[in-house]
């Protein structure tokens, strides 16, 4: 029992505190980290906001998406199969228009930074 004590006491005294993180002053950063601070300080609200200026399309596909799914989903409620199914065909579209959105804008974003280098 006592050596376990110790071996608690030598495992605890092992153990550093955590040391305060330094804030980096951005003029001091190299050229390659130029810019990082506006995406780390920005909130969930900015950074939607930015990312649906670059890409809009695919907010707008994902909320086509949405609506389509519950209008099929409550004509299947009602019990009408014809526009349910039909329904589900169109938020199959939705979800492909979302899908080639979300592609258009990586290919897009990529060449954008292949030609600034």
């Amino acid at each position: 029992m006592a050596s376990d004590a110790k071996k608690e006491s030598k495992a605890s005294a092992s153990v550093a505190s955590p040391q305060p993180i330094e804030t980096v002053n951005p003029d001091e950063l190299p050229a390659e980290l130029a810019g990082w601070e506006r995406y780390r300080q920005e909130g969930f609200k900015e950074k939607f906001m930015r990312k649906f200026k670059e890409n809009p399309f695919v907010p707008v596909g994902m909320i086509t998406t949405a609506v389509v799914l519950s209008m099929g989903l409550a004509q299947f409620r009602r019990g009408d199969r014809r526009k349910s199914q039909t329904m589900m065909r169109m938020r199959i579209g939705a979800q492909g228009f979302t899908v080639m959105a979300l592609i258009m804008g990586i290919v897009v974003t990529a060449t954008k930074g292949s030609s600034k280098k």
